[in-house]
């Protein structure tokens, strides 16, 4: 009879493994969630500036003035842009989605984060003339997540955004 020699790893060896992932999976657990928060805000930054470039882009396009709002399927005024936003064609330049208008496009936020809109005219929504500037003036949108403003957009008259750190002062709070 022959006998074979097996290969294999002792208890010793398998729990200073173990203990060894443990260790390392507790150090990268933290970094982790870290990368998946500046993702997915980094997402939802992207999403407002493609949203805005396609308002613009439209309105410049079709000659009409294009409006964004906060809401699913009308407006609601308030400048904490939770959840959802529209952005439809604004025939009437009242800022609000009317039976004359037309909606063009949904976006949905994920449920901790909300923009904040603030602009010079103190309008709560923001709408694209047909030569592609804004009716609304300079205005910031400001990313917050639950209470905390983590990222900010600026918006200046000519329709054009650029990403900025948030300030300070916090304007997250309802």
């Amino acid at each position: 009879m022959k006998c074979s020699k097996q290969d294999a790893f002792t208890l010793i060896e398998l729990l200073v493994s173990l203990s060894v992932l443990a260790i390392l999976l507790s150090l990268a657990t933290p970094r982790f969630s870290k990368l998946i928060n500046n993702q997915r805000e980094a997402s939802h930054t992207n999403q407002l500036i493609r949203a805005l470039n396609f308002a613009r882009t439209t309105a410049i396009t079709k000659n009409i003035m294009v409006s964004l709002c906060t809401g699913k399927t009308d407006c609601i005024e308030r400048p904490n842009w939770q959840t959802d936003f529209i952005i439809f064609t604004d025939n009437n330049r009242n800022g609000l989605l009317d039976h004359d208008d037309k909606l063009l496009r949904q976006e949905t936020l994920h449920e901790n984060y909300s923009w904040v809109w603030s602009n010079f005219r103190n309008q709560r929504h923001m709408s694209f003339r047909a030569d592609g500037t804004t009716y609304s003036l300079n205005g910031t949108f400001t990313l917050c997540e639950n209470t905390t403003p983590v990222r900010r957009l600026i918006l200046n008259a000519a329709g054009r955004v650029r990403l900025a750190t948030p300030k300070s002062v916090n304007n997250c709070t309802p």
